[in-house]
């Protein structure tokens, strides 16, 4: 069985469909939906469904929608045993609002749990990124722990997904 590693975010989503037109300074009829999120996550969760064993590295906050997380990506096959239980933060989220087609009007995220990792994390997993068949990582972390990531890739196939525009120069070094 191949074994892929990501890095990166894992977060609660909210999902708020407009009913009708957005109608700025006013409350908006809508429907909500709540998921398991974040970039490395879902990419994991696909892989797990394509028959793929799959770990995850990253860091939730100690509360409710980190217990839901965590459950989640254990039902989806996830390993979230290297999963940083962060006292100092909340789990990440990310809020999208979507026109009544489903498109994104804007979006929202709070991921200071995923940026507040230590850089020196990758390097205490150094053991399981190094027994991995394939790598993948997002924006998330700070430049620094994405580095020490890449470093121990060392001839491991290692893919990257910017996230947003805002944080793709992370992974330009």
């Amino acid at each position: 069985m191949t074994l892929v590693t990501g890095f990166g975010g894992a977060n609660a989503d909210l999902h708020i469909r407009l009913d009708g037109p957005l109608r700025a300074g006013d409350s908006n009829l809508s429907r909500f939906s709540r998921s398991a999120g974040g970039v490395v996550r879902n990419i994991l969760d696909n892989l797990t469904k394509l028959g793929d064993g799959t770990a995850l590295l990253s860091a939730v906050g100690p509360d409710a929608d980190g217990d839901r997380l965590l459950a989640r990506c254990r039902e989806c096959g996830i390993d979230v045993s290297h999963v940083l239980r962060d006292p100092s933060h909340g789990t990440a989220a990310y809020v999208s609002f979507l026109d009544p087609s489903g498109e994104m009007i804007a979006a929202a995220n709070d991921m200071a749990v995923i940026e507040a990792i230590d850089p020196s994390y990758p390097e205490s997993e150094a053991d399981l990124i190094r027994s991995s068949d394939a790598l993948v990582c997002d924006a998330n972390p700070s430049p620094e722990a994405l580095e020490r990531f890449a470093a121990l890739a060392d001839g491991i196939p290692l893919f990257a997904d910017p996230v947003s525009a805002a944080k793709a120069t992370r992974l330009l070094p």
